[in-house]
């Protein structure tokens, strides 16, 4: 029986440990900016999301609607993932630049604005 209650629990133990990933947690940031950067068919390469002074790309940037491709930031709520990982990108220069990338699950504009 006591065996049984190790095994269980060695189990149970292990699986939290996996369970725990870090990485899959939905952030929150109540001051982030939204910045295009230009379309990608003439070097531009999308939108980015500042916070602070870091800017972050969205790998899935295509959920944003035309309406936010303004001159300048958009002040907005942000939830998205961190992805952990960073990516290279050449913007409308001849030098690359890596950006850390993220999911974005939600937007919220802080403000109104003009297409």
């Amino acid at each position: 029986m006591k065996k049984n209650y190790l095994k269980i629990l060695f189990f149970f133990a292990a699986f939290l440990v996996i369970s725990c990933n870090e990485g899959n947690e939905v952030l929150i940031e109540p001051n982030a900016k939204l910045v295009w950067k230009g379309d990608f068919d003439n070097g531009g390469c999308g939108f980015f999301i500042q916070i602070d002074t870091v800017l972050y790309k969205p790998i899935n940037e295509a959920i944003l609607s035309y309406k936010y491709q303004l001159d300048k930031p958009l002040d907005c709520i942000v939830y998205y993932i961190d992805l952990m990982y960073e990516q290279e990108f050449n913007c409308n220069s001849d030098s690359t630049k890596k950006y850390k990338m993220i999911k974005l699950t939600y937007l919220d504009p802080l403000e109104e604005f003009r297409r």
